[in-house]
């Protein structure tokens, strides 16, 4: 049984939402989310907050295109300046990016993932969002992305675990592998 010392949420934070996300719509007449509401489930630091055993950690840094690098050198001076065992979580808008496009903010690339997964200690566990894909073909989505996250961190397919909710959320999953 894993037992972290701590959380560290990576929230790829960004706080200019498009005005349609801050939008309710009540039988076709659309009417804006009241202020308390966004502070409640828009605040990230209300994570914080929770009721936990484990201390939850939030980088709550702004996440911008043109400061990838540094962003995730913060991200990695984090985890190793930080206690161990842990367990990072990557919560990206969608998850791993395509693997044949360009890395945009909602994504999160398969070199930032391996370069966060090699500092991570024996038995840290690294965990990462992830969105349903437009992907056609014959497997689902979340097997085509279970495999990139595994090829992402130089591990044999079927080391790594896929979590789902599917009456919670049929459209997510968290993709997550323990290193040894």
């Amino acid at each position: 049984m894993f037992s972290a010392r701590r959380i560290l949420q990576v929230a790829y934070y960004r706080p200019d939402l498009p005005e349609e996300f801050l939008q309710l719509e009540i039988d076709g007449k659309e009417y804006t989310l009241p202020e308390e509401v966004k502070n409640h489930f828009l605040n990230i630091s209300n994570i914080r907050h929770m009721l936990s055993e484990t201390p939850i950690d939030v980088l709550a840094d702004e996440f911008k295109n043109n400061d990838r690098d540094l962003y995730h050198q913060n991200v990695i001076n984090n985890i190793t300046n930080g206690a161990h065992p842990c367990l990072v979580f990557l919560d990206p808008d969608t998850g791993l990016a395509p693997p044949s496009s360009k890395c945009k903010l909602e994504y999160v690339s398969e070199d930032e993932i391996k370069a966060i997964w090699s500092k991570l200690n024996r038995v840290d566990i690294l965990a990462c969002y992830q969105h349903r894909t437009n992907r056609d073909g014959n497997e689902t989505w979340a097997d085509a992305k279970k495999k990139q996250f595994e090829k992402a961190l130089d591990l044999p397919y079927g080391s790594s675990k896929l979590v789902q909710g599917t009456k919670i959320a049929g459209d997510a999953v968290i993709l997550y592998c323990q290193k040894t």
